[in-house]
């Protein structure tokens, strides 16, 4: 299914981000707590993605996570930070930028535009804040900057003369997370027609995967059956093509030149929308952008490490608490990360800064329980540690170091893509001798020009029926060498190395309803998971193994280097073979001279993986999504067309067959 997972994988920059995009939706219908709370053969609703419209129930973020009784949190590192909120509605001022603590009244004269953006991890926002700094800097607009996130019960539509959109998508064509109430009302009877508003939409995907851009498309479609007016055609955007996206932003303003629009003197409506209400006195729901903080309870090596060259895999357990979060296999927990204190401590040491100068903590960073209300402040040392992505600035930052664009190492798009891309803030900064630049004196314009510090997604490894109220995470701990410099892993070395049992992470979780078991416990299923992509198979086999004492043949393809130094819970996997649970096939790539993967190992059991989808199976993938997965789909094609004998044609027929019918579904990455 494409989803998710930094499972395993750190991903070090956002650019990597975007591609992980992984089912969202709805929840799925063999929720493993089905168990536990329903009768075994009582079933939810469709999990596919045209029943996540065709449905429109509560929102499935909701309906998941049991609410709770608000608690302030224990003491933690962040305790420093937090605040009670104010206790009454949070409304929407009309700002020119999300961001801004500007309450002052807009100019009469200004003309009122609306900008709203679904994001996982962030592009859409600053796709949407460039706009809304694009158009302020015309002198014409005001422009107001929202998230789909804080109107989860819509909005009228009929308030704004223009709006222009930005959204990503998840996996198999489905929101962002914490924007799914959002569209899931969009697409409801409760969104009423649509007259006098013109509209354009900026959808972002990547084009790896099938349902590209879906949201965005999705979105555009509604909006004109609803009535509104398409003023700039839809742009489909592949990862961060700034190019197609500027383009965008310049059709938009162009086209806004041409409308006969209302001042706000002029416009009837204030334009002021509710956002959700922070009730600090009611029950508490967890997600994204409200996380839950959880304790660590142990975090273990999975790996014999004897050389330099040697990667590490860690086990992390954790602690869900009273939180009410619920989850079921083949989901994920979104982790907020830090950066590493020697990583801000160079910015600030380089840039001469003071790291205790107190700032404005962005509006768009999550907020804990109990946490800062808008307006509160941080020390710059703590807003890069926790706030901004150190690593991969946003592109504009160029602008302010080269006036005049003539270096070489930034002359052309492609040029400033891949110096950009090799680069971490640091280095950029030395690079251009940043700090006797007059216009950084206020780190705020370093601020202003680097991104959110996103979150990482890891599958979750362990089955509810085995742990309730806890989570096990299987992380690749990243490090590794770029420009003759030492790298690490944001979140994978933050949970490696820089936590202890007893620390509180930030964490939430996050639904993949296209990558689950079969509702039927018999029907047998094949398994394709080296490396951490073994993750959500050992929460697959927990599941059915605990279940269901007779459930249907599993059968696991798993590969690595080494038997004795990186078989990733080799012992559980050896008793459940033996003990006839489990049909265990293993590919360790460095046990012989001619390298050995899993794709080799589907092809020689060639006939075992045909039988066993003709009696019905399931075959699941996880795992790395650039290379191992296209190669293991081939070996795929090579077998169904070797033992259908119909030709290739034919095979790759039944394959799609196998993905509509949901029978073929990927959990892969790209990094």
């Amino acid at each position: 299914m494409g989803m998710n997972t930094f499972m395993g994988v750190d991903l070090d920059d956002r650019r990597s981000i975007l591609w992980l995009l992984s089912g969202a939706g709805v929840v799925s219908a063999y929720c493993t707590y089905r168990w536990l709370r329903k009768p075994a053969e009582k079933k939810g609703p469709p999990v596919d993605f045209e029943s996540y419209l065709k449905v429109p129930t509560e929102n499935p973020s909701l309906a998941a996570a049991k609410r709770v009784a608000g608690k302030r949190p224990a003491p933690t590192d962040f305790e420093s930070y937090l605040k009670v909120p104010d206790p009454q509605s949070v409304t929407e001022k009309f700002s020119s930028h999300e961001t801004s603590d500007d309450e002052v009244a807009p100019p009469s004269h200004l003309k009122p535009v609306g900008v709203l953006y679904g994001t996982e991890f962030g592009l859409s926002r600053e796709v949407c804040e460039k706009l809304c700094d694009t158009l302020k800097g015309t002198g014409e607009y005001w422009p107001l900057l929202m998230s789909m996130d804080d109107y989860p019960q819509g909005m009228d539509l009929n308030n704004f003369q223009a709006l222009f959109i930005a959204c990503s998508t998840q996996g198999e064509g489905v929101p962002p997370t914490d924007s799914r109430p959002f569209c899931s009302w969009l697409h409801g009877p409760d969104a009423g027609a649509i007259s006098n508003m013109r509209f354009s939409v900026c959808a972002l995907g990547d084009t790896s995967y099938t349902h590209f851009a879906q949201c965005g498309k999705d979105i555009d479609a509604r909006l004109e059956s609803l009535g509104a007016t398409r003023v700039v055609s839809r742009v489909d955007v592949n990862k961060e093509d700034w190019i197609a996206i500027d383009g965008w932003i310049n059709s938009v303003v162009s086209a806004l030149a041409g409308m006969e629009l209302k001042s706000l003197a002029e416009s009837q409506e204030s334009m002021k929308f509710k956002k959700a209400s922070v009730d600090t006195q009611g029950d508490v729901t967890y997600s994204k952008s409200k996380p839950y903080l959880a304790e660590i309870t142990s975090v273990t090596s999975l790996c014999s490490i004897r050389g330099q060259d040697d990667k590490n895999t860690i086990r992390v357990d954790i602690d869900l608490g009273d939180s009410g979060l619920q989850y079921c296999v083949g989901d994920s927990l979104g982790v907020w990360p830090r950066n590493d204190e020697k990583a801000v401590q160079e910015i600030i040491q380089f840039m001469g800064w003071d790291a205790d100068q107190s700032m404005a903590m962005p509006s768009w960073h999550y907020k804990l329980q109990g946490a800062r209300s808008k307006g509160e402040s941080a020390s710059l040392k703590d807003l890069l540690t926790i706030c901004y992505d150190i690593k991969a600035p946003k592109p504009d930052i160029l602008d302010i170091l080269v006036e005049d664009g003539s270096d070489a190492r930034v002359a052309d798009p492609a040029t400033r893509a891949k110096y950009l891309g090799e680069r971490h803030v640091i280095d950029i900064l030395q690079d251009f001798r940043a700090n006797e630049n007059s216009k950084l004196t206020d780190p705020g314009v370093l601020l202003k020009n680097l991104r959110q510090l996103a979150p990482r997604l890891y599958s979750i490894s362990s089955s509810p029926l085995a742990s309730p109220s806890s989570v096990t995470l299987t992380v690749a701990v990243v490090e590794y060498e770029q420009l003759d410099k030492s790298r690490i892993g944001v979140c994978s070395t933050y949970l490696d190395q820089r936590v202890s049992k007893g620390t509180k992470v930030p964490v939430y979780m996050y639904e993949n309803p296209d990558f689950r078991l079969p509702d039927d416990d018999l029907t047998p299923i094949i398994m394709v998971g080296p490396g951490t992509g073994v993750a959500p198979f050992r929460a697959f086999l927990q599941q059915r193994i605990q279940s269901n004492a007779t459930c249907g043949e599993n059968i696991l393809f798993f590969g690595s280097r080494r038997r004795d130094q990186d078989f990733l819970y080799g012992d559980e996997l050896a008793q459940w073979q033996e003990s006839g649970k489990l049909s265990l096939i293993t590919a360790f790539s460095r046990e012989q001279d001619e390298k050995v993967y899993v794709q080799h190992r589907l092809r020689e059991h060639g006939e075992l993986v045909w039988m066993t989808l003709e009696k019905g199976g399931h075959f699941y993938i996880c795992g790395d999504g650039e290379y191992m997965s296209k190669a293991v789909e081939s070996a795929l094609l090579s077998v169904i067309e070797s033992h259908q004998g119909k030709g290739m044609e034919d095979a790759e027929e039944y394959v799609k067959s196998l993905v509509a019918s949901k029978r073929l579904q990927k959990d892969v990455w790209i990094s």
